[in-house]
């Protein structure tokens, strides 16, 4: 595991050593290193390519940006991601440059399409940073993330949301462990052909894919208030040990739950704060799980069981860390016969 896990690392500081959107890194920790940022004429084209969903998602955000919630489409950003054969565009509509609205704290719109053969194909988008009204303030983060699934050559969406509660003056409030929390829900869809994809609008304030998909609840997390998405829930399923999803309970349990109508699943879980062995160590990591399973302590590598019942995880004893009181998953992966492993392939 010493040696994967150095390869990992090395690969990760190759990666960041070429990487062209260093200030994406503390709003999307779980792709900035995948991305490049275009510019120019090939940017233009792009925008051109993607017409047809950008007034998709206009119409879709038309009454939110007359009535001020979300920023007017004014400045577009584009950043390409390549995940083998394909190619993908994440276009941020902001009301000026990110690096401005990320120094003076606004939001944006996130639109991620896929690289059609004559247009650009509307998968989902998202808001970030932007106010949710309603009984009790929030702000909402939404994260997009593009899962590979090499040995079946189909993709998985991952659309998570986190909403944290704010006060009047929009400051996060801190309401659990004298830590600020987030509440936390996801949707996740697996597509056989980018191009056959058609997206309408589901709900406010997102456009996602038509036809099934399945939906993910789970205990709230921890938020940094500079990179809020730094330990949400698209980080246990996104194949990379470097990121965990950190509960924020009081009990420093946690719950994940993925509803699919499928039963007795293999569940395959990296223990702890993966990123290396200092940070395990330090926070909680899980002892026992579904009431009957046990996970091995300062094994940085997946542990498979063959658990019963449904896709689901439910933390009853912890091993507790040396300095921190947090529980952290840095992955999760449920293997059925009808669907393989889940949310992408592991090697066994």
């Amino acid at each position: 595991m010493r040696k994967t896990l150095a390869v990992f690392i090395f690969l990760l500081v190759s990666l960041s050593a070429f990487c062209e959107a260093p200030e994406l890194k503390l709003i999307m920790p779980n792709s900035w290193l995948k991305l490049t940022k275009i510019s120019g004429n090939e940017s233009n084209a792009i925008l051109e390519q993607s017409s047809d969903a950008l007034q998709t998602v206009y119409k879709e955000y038309e009454p939110d940006i007359k009535d001020s919630i979300v920023p007017k489409f004014q400045v577009y950003t584009i950043y390409k991601q390549t995940e083998g054969p394909d190619i993908f565009y994440r276009i941020l509509i902001s009301s000026e440059s990110i690096e401005n609205c990320l120094a003076t704290n606004k939001g944006f719109v996130q639109v991620l399409c896929y690289k059609g053969k004559k247009r650009n194909v509307l998968l989902m988008t998202g808001v970030y940073n932007i106010i949710e009204y309603g009984e009790q303030y929030h702000l909402v983060y939404d994260s997009l993330d593009i899962l590979l699934k090499k040995k079946s050559g189909t993709y998985g969406l991952l659309y998570a949301k986190t909403r944290v509660p704010i006060a009047d003056d929009h400051k996060m409030i801190k309401v659990c462990k004298n830590q600020i929390a987030g509440k936390e829900d996801a949707e996740y869809f697996i597509i056989k052909d980018l191009n056959q994809v058609s997206v309408s609008d589901h709900t406010t304030w997102n456009l996602l894919p038509d036809g099934d998909s399945i939906t993910i609840s789970a205990s709230d997390c921890l938020v940094d208030e500079k990179s809020p998405l730094k330990y949400s829930i698209q980080n246990a399923f996104d194949g990379d040990p470097a990121t965990s999803f950190v509960e924020n309970t009081d009990d420093d349990l946690m719950r994940i739950e993925v509803h699919i109508p499928l039963y007795n699943p293999k569940i395959a879980i990296i223990n702890g704060y993966a990123q290396n062995s200092s940070l395990y160590k330090l926070n909680n990591r899980i002892k026992l799980f579904n009431y009957n399973y046990v996970l091995n302590d300062n094994q940085l590598d997946y542990q498979i069981q063959k658990c019963e019942g449904n896709d689901y995880l439910i933390v009853k004893k912890i091993y507790s860390g040396e300095k921190y009181n947090d529980t952290c998953i840095a992955e999760l992966n449920f293997w059925h016969q009808d669907t393989g492993w889940l949310f992408g392939d592991i090697h066994e």
